[in-house]
């Protein structure tokens, strides 16, 4: 579960990219793998505490998602998609094989906080960071700046006409999602006690992409869910059925990420409004259903057959 609780906050640097800021960036597991690098070296190389190295790198991520931003976002969106896949790949080359990151097939080792040893404490502070970053987001939707990027989002035109920066707007969602998803790397790290340069592959990325997608691409809830079924499914895979089968499950996120086409919101917020809409209908069959009561007439004719009153019919509608 800590694993969980970290990946779904570095699934939470696409809600706000993607979700709020209407960019697909396709380096976001390469931010995560700078914070999670980062943090294992500082902690273990030069002595610094564990959160203090979670916080560095997040601000590390943060700062090469700006360059980035700057350099890529004027482009255009096709080009921003092209330049994060590049950056990723050469990161990926040219860092995360570096021999004191490799360490020989290794990786780099680290201890969890001293409050946070156990399995339990560390979920927990895992899950306190994911819910602290969901407020945060939550908290931009309803800002002003957070008003300003749903209006680029919907029309880079219209923001124009109406005084927004575009480039500026896209720049700063671009270095918060690139903090988040460090520092979930480097909660990632805490959660493993240890960092394999090879887990933070590109292409890997495009799989976690596909989850978040498949699940809900605007929503803090989807993103934990999305990272319960990165982590849990394999798991299950493994314990109860066949070997081969774990490599169907890349295949099922990416049929899951097209049917985004059919419904963009995700398949979490479609889910929520079908039970949503049958609950209504089953309120609705009920509040219209006419209800029969057995009134005595008030006719003082009596019945020659019978010595009851005739019923009367009444029907009620709301």
């Amino acid at each position: 579960m800590a694993q969980v609780f970290a990946y779904a906050v570095i699934f939470l640097s696409w809600t706000i990219v993607t979700g709020e800021g209407g960019m697909l960036w396709l380096c976001q597991i390469t931010f995560a793998g700078i914070g999670a690098i980062t943090t294992a070296d500082l902690a273990t190389n030069h002595g610094w505490p564990v959160l203090a190295g979670v916080l560095a790198g997040g601000l590390i991520a943060m700062v090469v998602g700006l360059v980035i931003g700057f350099l890529s976002i004027r482009l255009g969106d096709l080009y921003v998609a092209l330049v994060t896949l590049t950056f990723g790949l050469l990161v990926e080359t040219l860092v995360f094989t570096l021999p004191s990151f490799v360490n020989d097939g290794l990786g780099l080792s680290l201890n969890r906080p001293g409050f946070a040893t156990s399995d339990r404490a560390c979920a927990y502070l895992c899950l306190v960071a994911f819910v602290a970053v969901s407020l945060l987001i939550v908290v931009f939707r309803r800002s002003t700046a957070g008003l300003a990027m749903n209006a680029v989002r919907w029309s880079d035109a219209g923001a124009r006409t109406i005084g927004i920066s575009v480039v500026r707007m896209k720049v700063t969602v671009a270095a918060f999602g690139a903090l988040i998803a460090g520092l979930g790397g480097g909660l990632l790290a805490i959660a493993q006690t240890s960092v394999l340069p090879n887990e933070f592959q590109t292409f890997l990325g495009v799989v976690w992409l596909a989850v978040v997608v498949t699940t809900g691409i605007r929503s803090t809830a989807a993103a934990m869910v999305a990272a319960i079924s990165f982590v849990m499914l394999p798991a299950l895979t493994q314990a109860y059925l066949p070997t081969w089968t774990g490599n169907l499950l890349p295949l099922f996120f990416g049929l899951g990420a097209i049917s985004a086409a059919q419904h963009p919101e995700g398949s979490l917020a479609e889910l929520g409004r079908s039970f949503r809409n049958r609950l209504l209908r089953i309120a609705d069959r009920g509040a219209t259903q006419p209800s029969v009561y057995n009134v005595p007439a008030r006719s003082t004719e009596t019945d020659t057959n019978s010595s009851r009153e005739a019923p009367v019919i009444v029907e009620s509608f709301p």
